[in-house]
């Protein structure tokens, strides 16, 4: 952990899926949305239009995004969002600019939450791969798994 920053609690619960067409994960990439934040309600229409402006927005910077979606367990909430592989600072301030609290940051495994506004405001979450689900078989050689992990999941 680094600072004495709060994240709400479903930050350290959420899971994440994408479907079996996802390629290898980079080494480090971010996990960014645009849609409502904790403790928000904004209409469907406005999250599905800032998703799309997001979407557009990578994809303008010579990026290819990745679909996740973010959710959770407990009460079945999902937000979509993107995986890229960018600078840190620069998905912080990305967030930012999309009126997030935070991103999810992910180097060799290592799921961190991280504060936009303050970027040197981050906790530690777990395993990245071990709240991965996919529909499917999705490839997985960047973080290397360890041997007879499973690369296939049911969602349920």
């Amino acid at each position: 952990m680094s600072g004495n920053h709060e994240f709400p609690s479903e930050y350290f619960r959420t899971l994440f899926r994408v479907d079996s067409q996802c390629p290898p994960w980079p080494a480090c990439f971010a996990i960014v949305t645009a849609c409502q934040t904790t403790g928000s309600r904004w209409p469907d229409s406005v999250n599905q239009l800032c998703d799309q402006r997001l979407y557009n927005w990578l994809l303008g910077c010579g990026l290819q995004p990745i679909r996740i979606t973010g959710y959770s367990p407990d009460s079945g909430h999902a937000e979509p969002g993107w995986t890229v592989a960018l600078e840190l600072g620069l998905c912080c301030r990305l967030g930012h600019a999309f009126r997030q609290h935070a991103v999810y940051w992910v180097q060799a495994d290592d799921l961190r939450v991280v504060c936009c506004a303050q970027p040197s405001q981050w906790r530690a979450v777990g395993s990245f791969r071990r709240r991965l689900r996919t529909i499917g078989r999705c490839a997985d050689t960047a973080t290397n798994p360890a041997p007879g992990w499973p690369t296939q999941f049911t969602v349920q």
